[in-house]
This record gives structure tokens, sequence and C-alpha cells, in this order.
């Protein structure tokens, strides 16, 4: 995953949920990985296909499609 808005580490954070609380209601630790792969993957698998719009080099493009002429810096705020 691209390091924008700290996406890796919220997704980390979001497996490490959903996997502590397999642990804690399964009888196996077998049973837990299960739960939390039916769980998690369909999600992080969303997640991913999203990816290529939300890259670093999409806000330059955001930027680029709204000032495709650039911007006049002789003004400033």
């Amino acid at each position: 995953m691209y390091p924008v808005g700290s996406n890796g580490a919220s997704q980390a954070i979001l497996d490490a949920r959903c996997l502590a609380d397999a642990l804690l209601r399964s009888e196996h630790p077998r049973q837990a990985l299960m739960v939390y792969e039916q769980k998690r993957l369909p999600m992080t698998a969303e997640n991913c296909a999203l990816e290529p719009a939300r890259r670093p080099e999409g806000v330059i493009d955001a930027v680029e499609q709204l000032a495709p002429d650039g911007f006049d810096m002789s003004r400033t705020c």
C-alpha cells in the first residue's frame, strides 16, 4: 500500500484488532486465522484495488486537472 494518509498503518491496526478478536473467540489459533482471513481478505482486496487512484502522484494529477495551465505565481496570498 502506498503511504498516503497512513493507510498501511491504519490497515495494520484494523488487522491486529480483527485477529485479536478472532483469537479470543476461537478454540484454536488455526480457526482464528481462518476467521481473520475470511473477514479481512475481502476488505483488504477492495482497498488494494482502489490504491492506484490514491497513489502519491494522484494529488499531483488532481491539481494538474484542476489547473492545466498552471498557476500565476506573481500573485501571492
